[in-house]
């Protein structure tokens, strides 16, 4: 699958650590114009950098743009604990909206949810070492692969080449939100690694 496909398909992802609230930043009718706007249509440079591209893809890449100039300014303005618990918390509105708000009578053992995990990504990336779970994202079910440079997050496989490190602690509010929900009760994740960290892997630790 090429990258405009997976960008068209990532979109319409629910599944673990896919991020539905960024298909609101491209979603709207196809059949409605862009702004005619000469300073909205100059944000991005959308229709002279893409002459012949689809409403759809003027979009996308407008969306892609405001977002990369979006983090660059919250690295600016915010300190590191601020912008990080930002994207953190966007990251658990996100991973709420995909699977609905926490319900007690639900929750179910670390263990068993455990073994849910190693079904999906393995057992050697999804393992409890006493009261850590160290969880590591590897692919989408369409078979693309972290080790080879993809996310099943768009705006990181697809986005902006610049797109701050800082965007991938939004998927520690999901990770941490995924694991709240099915075992009842918070605990606390830290990124090890991500992509847009300079890593080649997408690896959590979570403290239960």
């Amino acid at each position: 699958m090429d990258r405009k496909s997976f960008l068209r398909s990532g979109l319409q992802l629910g599944v673990v650590l896919g991020c539905p609230c960024v298909a609101g930043a491209f979603a709207g009718d196809a059949n409605h114009a862009p702004s005619a706007d000469p300073e909205a249509e100059s944000c991005g440079k959308v229709a002279g950098d893409y002459p012949n591209a689809t409403t759809y893809e003027k979009r996308a890449e407008f969306g892609k743009k405001w977002i990369g100039r979006f983090m660059k300014v919250v690295d600016e303005r915010l300190g590191e604990p601020e912008r990080q618990a930002l994207m953190a918390a966007n990251g658990r509105a996100c991973a709420m909206g995909a699977y609905g708000p926490p319900d007690a009578s639900k929750a179910m053992t670390v263990d068993v949810f455990l073994a849910q995990l190693q079904g999906y990504v393995g057992e050697e990336n999804a393992h409890r070492e006493g009261d850590t779970v160290f969880f590591n994202y590897v692919g989408n079910p369409d078979g693309l692969k972290v080790a080879d440079g993809y996310c099943l997050c768009p705006l990181v496989e697809d986005g902006p080449k610049d797109l701050s490190p800082t965007y991938c602690h939004c998927s520690v509010g999901y990770v941490g939100y995924m694991f709240e929900k099915a075992i009842g009760r918070p605990v606390k994740v830290e990124l090890l690694e991500s992509l847009r960290g300079g890593g080649k892997a997408c690896r959590f630790a979570v403290r239960l």
